[in-house]
């Protein structure tokens, strides 16, 4: 009976705890070491595209990316996508990665410049394994 009193305040708490949790990783993140900060909330909701440099304008991508979430498509939702470039060419779409928040990124000053890397191997294995 006891239990059942505190029932809501449990699960306002757990509601909370969740939302602090998520909150911490929802797309900012903290070098555990040099404790230098990674913010790319301004980036959320947009997508931003790259083209590769190929010589051969059949074989030239395009890459879509849509920082802190799965917000593109390529027969599943994605974070990041690769097509060809060229309209013309219409057999090409591949899966390069999902969303992860649980990923951490690893800083890197060696070069004396700050580099973040992310690594996920959670793409599409059409190209081989392991996945991109």
């Amino acid at each position: 009976m006891a239990l059942q009193q505190y029932r809501p305040l449990l699960l306002v708490t757990f509601a909370l705890f969740f939302i602090i949790i998520k909150g911490q990783s929802n797309c900012i993140w903290t070098d555990p070491t040099s404790g230098q900060e990674l913010n790319l909330k301004p980036l959320q909701g947009r997508e931003l595209t790259a083209i590769d440099n190929g010589n051969d304008p059949e074989n030239t991508h395009r890459y879509y990316f849509t920082p802190c979430s799965n917000g593109t498509y390529c027969n599943d939702e994605l974070m990041v996508r690769q097509e060809y470039a060229d309209q013309n060419v219409s057999d090409g779409c591949w899966g390069i990665a999902r969303w992860n928040e649980s990923i951490q990124p690893i800083l890197d000053t060696s070069s004396g410049t700050d580099q973040w890397t992310f690594i996920y191997n959670n793409g599409d294995d059409d190209c081989g394994s392991p996945r991109r």
